[in-house]
């Protein structure tokens, strides 16, 4: 490894350090309907992303199944600490717009219906993989032994062969 390199990752890691030690700032605003409008936002965010899921998932594209995991990664993180918040602060939002609070409990049970559904199809294309994998692991093992006997049954011949 180079100098360069080495500089670099001595940087990066103290940035690591240095974030994890500060406290984040807040991601929900201080006004209510401002931070219901928040989650609404980000909820939709996750909702539209099982969409894209299950769009990829549908067509077996696991590429772009994959690539999604990285935007979900993310806009899980902020969707977590912005739940958090919401949780510390529930006092505070039982006086919120009735209206805000029922969309974003509509679009959480949404969000909620859609993921156990992704997580449906990904067990069950889990399952069918592991079904043919084992297979085809079956299979080699029963060519392997196909072939350990021939390669037997040939051995004596080709030694009478030689001994002639």
């Amino acid at each position: 490894m180079d100098t360069h390199t080495e500089t670099n990752n001595k940087v990066k890691s103290g940035e690591k350090k240095t974030a994890a030690a500060m406290p984040l700032a807040p991601l929900l605003p201080q006004e209510r309907s401002q931070a219901l409008m928040q989650l609404i936002k980000l909820t939709q965010g996750l909702s539209t992303l099982a969409d894209k899921e299950a769009q990829a998932l549908a067509r077996n594209d696991m590429l772009t199944f994959s690539i999604l995991q990285d935007e979900k990664e993310l806009l899980t993180g902020r969707y977590v600490r912005a739940s958090e918040e919401f949780r510390n602060r529930l006092e505070d939002f039982r006086g919120a717009d009735p209206t805000l609070l029922d969309r974003l409990i509509t679009l959480q049970k949404d969000l909620g219906d859609k993921s156990a559904d992704n997580n449906q199809v990904i067990s069950r294309i889990y399952q069918k993989a592991r079904k043919t994998t084992q297979s085809a692991l079956v299979t080699v093992q029963e060519l392997a032994q196909r072939h350990k006997l021939s390669s037997e049954e040939t051995a004596p011949a080709n030694t009478e062969k030689q001994e002639s």
